[in-house]
C-alpha cells in the first residue's frame, strides 16, 4: 500500500482466530494484524511465521457502551500505519473473521485505491468450511 492512498498490490487475507493457522501456513511471508477483545489477547501465535505483527485490543462494538472498549481514532491510526507498512501479504483476523479484520481491511483497500472501494463488497469472495455461496 503507499503511503498517498494510491494503486496498491497488497493483498488481504481475513479470517477468523480459528482459522488462522490454516491461512498462515499457505503464506511464505505476511504481516500479522490481531483485532481481538480484551481478555482474549492471549492466542497463541507461536508458529507462525509473521515478519510484523500488531495486535489491538477492543470490543466489537459500533458505539461505546459502559464497560466495554470501542475501537478510536487512535486505534484505526494504528491499522492504517500498520497496513502502509507493508511489504507482503497482510493476515487480519479477529475472533468471527467478520466484523473487526473485516472493517480493517476495507479501510485499508478502501484507502489504497478509493475508486474500487464501492464495488468491494461484490469483488470479495468469502471462503469458509461452513459457508456456501449463494446466487
Amino acid at each position: 500500500m503507499t503511503p498517498t492512498g494510491g494503486s496498491s498490490n497488497l493483498d488481504i487475507y481475513v479470517c477468523p482466530l480459528g482459522g488462522l493457522q490454516r491461512v498462515a501456513t499457505g503464506l511464505k511471508r505476511f504481516d500479522l494484524l490481531t483485532l481481538l477483545s480484551p481478555g482474549h489477547t492471549e492466542a497463541d501465535h507461536r508458529g507462525l511465521t509473521s515478519d510484523r505483527h500488531l495486535e489491538l485490543s477492543f470490543h466489537d462494538i459500533v458505539e461505546p457502551k459502559a464497560g466495554l472498549i470501542a475501537p478510536d481514532r487512535d486505534m484505526m491510526a494504528a491499522v492504517i500505519d500498520f497496513g502502509r507498512g507493508c511489504q507482503r501479504p497482510l493476515l487480519i483476523h479477529c475472533w468471527a473473521g467478520i466484523s473487526r479484520s473485516s472493517a480493517a481491511a476495507y479501510a485499508l483497500i478502501s484507502l489504497a485505491t478509493p475508486a474500487a472501494s464501492a464495488k468491494l463488497p461484490e469483488n470479495c469472495v468469502v471462503v469458509r468450511p461452513s459457508q456456501r455461496r449463494t446466487g
